[in-house]
């Protein structure tokens, strides 16, 4: 069996599905082979980043340091992959649906695009609970070896026209991750102050009583408040004047109060708090692009595609 060379983008890859034949024989060829019929599976190869823009208020790091669930996932199949006769034959009629693999908690949904008579096909999972993880959990807590990506697949059914033999098939695909609700502050912060001398005051905790703290607005150490011992009753105010306050006050700003000895956010003010989403478009966008609008973070890069024979 040989089988025609897949070509793919470098983080959804596409390979052929097995088909039963003619007295049981099963084979992968059909599946990329110009005029029969067979399967195609596409494989996000990791979670989506979040705008570098934003920051995680639990670690202070920007979203685009973190891959998120995969909560949705669509794959569009052209003309090309929609019948086994001429181009021109298909084209002149309403090609159906191509089958979309049954995937235990998701539904899938079929969407005619009349522009250029494709088939968008949809998964989306039933709740939080199916979402696809970027990696696996850590089965051994008392191990410091991070778990391993884990990898998840949605197949569709593809009728190769018969005339595109050696033809590299774009088939874009849409992957679309839900970034959680932030949790709430460890440690109550407050605003208070003026636009150019703003304070941010870290509530009392005897938890938190002469620990040394580092403050970040936006990621960015604030020089002056490094390695700034709290007060007896583990409380504080902070002030931050210049090129500091005006970041500080920036809409969506996010300010941390990080122990100095490990990092960790004690409290923060600010960042966003409800749940949305970011997305990657496989869709054949050169150069790539990004853009962050109404709280959505979306990446275009190359569609994967696929040779056939």
């Amino acid at each position: 069996m040989i089988l025609a060379p897949l070509s793919a983008s470098a983080h959804v890859s596409i390979r052929p599905g097995l088909v039963i034949g003619t007295g049981g024989v099963v084979n992968a060829a059909d599946s990329v082979s110009a005029g029969k019929s067979g399967y195609v599976y596409f494989r996000p190869g990791h979670g989506c980043s979040g705008s570098p823009s934003e920051f995680d208020p639990s670690t202070g790091l920007a979203l685009s340091n973190k891959k998120f669930a995969t909560h949705a996932f669509s794959v569009t199949v052209p003309i090309q992959a929609l019948g086994t006769g001429a181009a021109a034959t298909v084209a002149a009629t309403t090609p159906a649906a191509p089958k979309a693999q049954y995937i235990p908690g998701w539904t899938s949904s079929s969407k005619y695009n009349s522009n250029n008579k494709s088939w968008t096909i949809t998964w989306t999972a039933t709740s939080a609970d199916f979402d696809i993880p970027d990696a696996s959990a850590n089965e051994d807590p008392e191990s410091s070896a991070s778990g391993g990506n884990v990898f998840a697949e949605f197949g569709v059914s593809v009728k190769w026209n018969s005339d595109v033999n050696g033809q590299t098939i774009a088939m874009p695909a849409k992957q679309v991750c839900v970034i959680p609700k932030s949790a709430a502050s460890p440690t109550a912060v407050t605003r208070g102050g003026t636009a150019t001398a703003r304070t941010f005051t870290l509530a009392a905790k005897s938890g938190n009583k002469n620990v040394a703290v580092d403050v970040k607005v936006n990621g960015v150490a604030v020089a002056s408040l490094q390695n700034v011992t709290l007060g007896r009753n583990g409380s504080k105010t902070f002030t931050l004047t210049g090129a500091d306050a005006t970041a500080a006050n920036a809409t969506d700003a996010l300010v941390t109060i990080h122990r100095h000895s490990d990092g960790k956010v004690l409290g923060y003010y600010g960042g966003k708090k409800s749940a949305r989403t970011t997305v990657i478009n496989w869709d054949g966008t050169n150069p790539a692009t990004t853009a962050y609008v109404d709280g959505v973070w979306t990446e275009s890069s190359a569609a994967p595609s696929i040779i056939v024979q």
